[in-house]
This record gives structure tokens, sequence and C-alpha cells, in this order.
């Protein structure tokens, strides 16, 4: 699928039906329903109470970090309520271009951590001039600080916050240019991209792929390599799919390389998969 723009957009794949016999390989949804809603109660009566703490606020310490964390919290908020969640039972997103058939995030995923960032680096800006304010009103006023009171605290913690923020940020775009995020399959073997961090492991050294289930984080594909040994863990929210379909994509490749010449041509591998799967299961 292309945009009117041409750039290539994720498409959406249901993997198989709800007609009786039929495979199921779905994991519940995440985040649940009840831990979206608990979220978003708590994130408007957040969003609240920093816009009343705005609305009295002095200084402009004060009235900046109000201002930055009241956008943090809206912009959590737009993306809770505008994304049904990390990914739906039984579906797949696959990228329609690529080099692999990869599985791709849902794109807010990013926007949404790039907003964060840059929110956190406009924070830190304003906690330096703050600290720089401060002390030039001290040296001026022979221990006055800035505003008529002393420097927060907490201005010299979000400085070493969005220094530390600011070297993500260019960690992940550094990442976002080298490899597209999610899951990959290609002729030489798997690769896991996010936040960062890639991970490439050929199909020599692959053992398997399998579910990884966690209450707080959610479940995500867990590759282990021909030790044994759990090589990595992706997450649901970095590959946008169900992790038990691409765990079993995983293993169908594994077990088929007569079959991984078509993963140049995610359409093609995706029906590969679908006739391979269906035979095994009847």
């Amino acid at each position: 699928m292309v945009s009117r723009s041409g750039r290539a957009r994720p498409a959406v794949t249901v993997l198989f039906g709800d007609r009786q016999g039929e495979p199921r390989l779905t994991t519940a949804a995440w985040p649940r329903p009840m831990v979206r809603c608990i979220a978003g109660v708590a994130g408007v009566a957040g969003a609240g109470l920093l816009a009343l703490l705005l609305g009295t606020a002095s200084g402009p310490w004060e009235r900046g970090s109000y201002a930055m964390l009241l956008t943090m919290v809206t912009a959590s908020l737009l993306y809770l309520f505008t994304t049904r969640g990390h990914f739906v039972p039984g579906t797949v997103r696959i990228a329609a271009a690529g080099t692999g058939l990869r599985f791709a995030p849902l794109r807010q995923e990013t926007v949404f951590t790039g907003v964060v960032l840059a929110v956190l680096v406009a924070w830190g800006v304003l906690a330096g001039w703050v600290v720089g304010a401060g002390r030039g009103a001290q040296a001026q006023g022979g221990g006055a600080a800035l505003g008529g009171a002393g420097v927060p605290l907490t201005a010299y913690a979000v400085l070493v916050i969005a220094l530390v923020a600011l070297g993500f940020l260019v960690r992940l775009v550094a990442q976002l240019l080298r490899r597209p995020a999610g899951v990959t399959l290609t002729e030489r073997g798997v690769i896991l991209a996010w936040e960062g961090g890639v991970r490439e492991l050929s199909w020599r050294h692959l053992r398997g792929a399998e579910v990884r289930l966690d209450a707080r984080l959610g479940p995500g594909v867990a590759v282990r390599d021909s030790t044994g040994t759990e090589w990595a863990v992706m997450r649901a929210r970095g590959c946008g799919s169900d992790p038990a379909v691409v765990a079993a994509v995983v293993n169908c490749f594994r077990a088929h390389p007569e079959e991984r010449t078509s993963l140049s041509e995610p359409a093609l591998a995706w029906e590969r998969f679908r006739a391979s799967f269906a035979g095994v299961s009847g």
C-alpha cells in the first residue's frame, strides 16, 4: 500500500478467520481494555491538575515546567485514544516496502516516542535557562537568585534527564536511518530493530521463536539462538503485530529454507507462510 505522497504504508493483514476448524494463532489484545481505561482516567485527571497548577504558577520555571508536563500528558492521551493498542489479536502489520518481510510497528509509536523526547529536551533547555539566569542574578544581587528565590534543585535534575533524552533521541534517529523498526525476515536471517538497538541472527544460528508473556510489558516474541539461549525479545509494540503470529512465521521459514527466497517479496512470502501453515495444521 502506497500513500499519495509516494511513501509506503504498513499494510494490515488478518491471519485466518474465526471459522470453526481454522487454527487460531492469537494472544490476548494488549494493552487490555481495563488497563487502557485506567490509564485514560489517570491521564485526564493529571492533565486537569497540571492545567490548574499552570494557572496559579509564578515564575518562568514553574510555568514552563507545568506547560511541558501538560504537553507530554496531552500527547500521551492523544496516543491512547487514537490507537486500538499495540496489536489486535490475530493481525499483523507488514511493511509494503523493504528488503524483506518486515512486521512494522504502528506509526504512532515512533511519532509518540519522538514527541516525548522532544518535550524532555525542551524542558531541559528551559531548566538550563533558569539555572543560568539564576546564577547571574545571584552574582549581581549578592546571593539573590532568579525571581527572588533560589534556583530549584529540580532544574539541575531536569538538565541531566534532558541530556540523557537527547542522547537517546540521537541514537533512535541513527537506528531508524540504519534499519527500519520492527522484525525483519530476510534470506540471511532475522533482524530485530527498535529504539536504538539493532540485532541480527542468521538462520544457521537460530533455534526458533516463541511467545514471551510479561504482565507489565505485554507479550513479545522471544528468539532463541542455536545454544537455546534467549537471544532477544521484541515486544508487541516494537512490531505492531500479534507475537504468536510473528513467532509462527519465524519458525515456518526456519523449518523451510527452500522458501526463504520469497522473503524479498513480502506479499509472496506471506502467502507461502499461509499455505505452509495451513498444510501443517490441516
